[in-house]
């Protein structure tokens, strides 16, 4: 995001929890990469489904400085893309998570935490003898928006 300028960014997280370590690591990551004096624009929790991110637009469109939104999932993209689209307003850049198929419908930019094969991982070792650790790397799809 930093990449394409954009620099009044809106972070949207399922958990409404300064103290979760997903909140914590994003914003380390965001610092590294905007500066530790730095802030995000705007953050918003308690954000999971299409209808969250819809529900979260009505409050983002009144706001003509946001030039990027970090949505949660392909799926909470959608919703905010639809409120911008009801709007009549142009959607900031937005990057999904998760590589889901509304994501790959809309050509969304998103990021693929291969949930998939992590789950194969995860079922692989329950039923394994010996414990053993996999690293899965996350992969930005730079999709054509």
């Amino acid at each position: 995001m930093k990449a394409r300028g954009l620099e009044h960014l809106v972070l949207l997280f399922s958990r409404d929890n300064e103290s979760s370590a997903t909140y914590q690591t994003a914003l380390l990551a965001y610092h590294d990469v905007y500066g530790q004096q730095s802030t995000p624009y705007m953050v918003f929790g308690n954000i999971h489904d299409f209808d969250d991110g819809l529900h979260v637009s009505h409050q983002l469109v009144n706001e003509d400085r946001i030039d990027g939104i970090l949505a949660t999932s392909d799926e909470v993209a959608a919703g905010v893309i639809k409120g911008y689209e009801d709007s009549g307003k142009k959607c900031p850049y937005i990057i999904g998570q998760e590589h889901l198929l509304v994501g790959q419908l809309l050509k969304l930019p998103t990021i693929d935490h291969k949930s998939y094969f992590l789950g194969k991982l995860a079922f692989k070792q329950a039923l394994s003898e010996t414990i053993s650790q996999e690293v899965l790397i996350s992969e930005f799809l730079p999709q054509d928006n």
